[in-house]
């Protein structure tokens, strides 16, 4: 961080770096939200007074923030139209009220990230991965990680620091091109060395959408690298993280589920077809046909934000549907378990149609950025790809632990294309 270190910008940018490398610890990303949103509100005020004298406006006045703004609400006003008729009134207006906070976040975000910050954000992360897969191999050679957290010994499930859950495998996966897209075009040779690790660590978490992540980044990765033999042999690597399944139990289980189903040839040919599918996706068919249910029921608004898991006993249809009942939690499905799904239930067509938007303002917004500008953002935009590509199981867009990162990514995307395009605004 450029002298002097106790600045806004600087204080934004360490923030928005703890997003990824404080999430294990205590109180994971809610200490650098809460720095990034008092950042944020004092940038707000400090750059809305001096619009306000110079232009009678209110709003910040940067290209990358007027971006966001349009972003944020295209997420946003979806959600607040929805709560009126939510099925959990009290958990829609908690979250339409952190997102609205979130607005602030990313207003520091893209502070903080303006260059050269993105690009040091981007290597301070690279790091933050390599530490976390070094910890996850010595937790599964050693059976504790370095901050003692134990490997789950039943299903041999890698987790790192994060306390059981699946968090890091999947922080690892998505942001590995803010690492390897910057080394892919002059070391292609060290990008396969580092890619095998992060993502056998990544796929060792034992859960299948991870593997499908790790093709997409080798699949992004591809575009960079220099020649056809560096992305023939990197497609390799990315189909060879198959072969840590063996040392992962709850992958060969879920392998075998899929193959059984695979096999089977009883029922009904559409019938058979969905079970096999259901099988083959941990169930996930039956609860995005629930999901349907929902949107039909409600097609312009939905059950309501954050309202997934309270309406979703109220569109049942299979009798042999295991979400049907609570569990011991008190639970059902929890969440739709899909971005895109879990919009269209919970905010409607409407919902549906900002977030579609928002994607093709993205692409639009990068298309239109000059050569150099479009460069400086290829990492951020790649991990957003990958976030964004349909046909997978996902977090859902709201989480509060996965909405931060996504976060993250956009701003630092959105900061690339302004200051490499009009360095005049620096």
């Amino acid at each position: 961080m450029p002298e002097p270190i106790f600045t806004a910008r600087n204080l934004a940018w360490l923030a928005g770096v703890m997003l990824v490398f404080w999430a294990p610890f205590w109180s994971g990303q809610r200490l650098p939200i809460l720095i990034l949103l008092g950042v944020g509100i004092f940038l707000h005020v400090v750059s809305s007074r001096a619009a306000f004298n110079t232009s009678r406006r209110l709003l910040p006045a940067g290209q990358a923030e007027r971006r966001w703004g349009a972003i944020f609400l295209l997420l946003w006003i979806p959600c607040l139209l929805a709560t009126p008729f939510s099925y959990h009134p009290q958990g829609s207006l908690t979250l339409c009220l952190v997102l609205l906070l979130h607005y602030w976040v990313g207003i520091a975000l893209l502070h903080g990230l303006r260059q050269p910050g993105h690009a040091y954000a981007a290597s301070a992360i690279g790091w933050t991965l390599l530490f976390w897969t070094l910890d996850g191999i010595i937790q599964f050679i050693f059976g504790r990680d370095l901050f003692g957290m134990p490997l789950e010994t039943t299903q041999m499930r890698i987790t790192g620091p994060f306390d059981g859950n699946l968090h890091m495998g999947l922080f690892i996966v998505v942001l590995m091109p803010l690492l390897l897209w910057p080394l892919a075009r002059t070391r292609p040779w060290t990008v396969m060395l580092l890619f095998v690790p992060l993502s056998a660590i990544s796929t060792l978490a034992g859960a299948r959408t991870n593997m499908v992540f790790v093709l997409l980044v080798a699949l992004a990765l591809m575009l960079r690298l220099p020649t056809w033999k560096h992305r023939f042999i990197l497609l390799l690597l990315s189909l060879s993280t198959a072969l840590v399944i063996p040392l992962s139990p709850v992958l060969q289980s879920r392998m075998q589920v899929s193959a059984t189903a695979l096999s089977s040839e009883t029922g009904k040919i559409e019938q058979s077809l969905f079970e096999k599918l259901d099988a083959i996706s941990s169930g996930r068919m039956i609860i995005w046909e629930s999901a349907g249910n929902m949107l039909r029921a409600h097609p312009l608004t939905g059950v309501g934000p954050a309202a997934f898991d309270t309406a979703y006993p109220h569109f049942v249809t299979r009798a042999n549907d295991p979400f049907r009942n609570p569990n011991a939690e008190g639970k059902y499905a929890y969440h739709a378990h899909q971005m895109y799904v879990a919009v269209g239930a919970e905010t409607g067509l409407v919902g549906l149609a900002g977030l579609l938007v928002a994607i093709a303002l993205i692409v639009r917004w990068y298309r239109q950025a000059a050569p150099l500008a479009r460069e400086a953002a290829n990492p951020y935009v790649a991990s957003l790809a990958v976030i964004a590509f349909p046909i997978n199981s996902q977090p859902v867009l709201f989480s509060g632990w996965w909405f931060p990162i996504v976060l993250l990514l956009l701003c630092g995307m959105l900061a690339a294309l302004e200051t490499v395009s009009a360095p005049a605004a620096e």
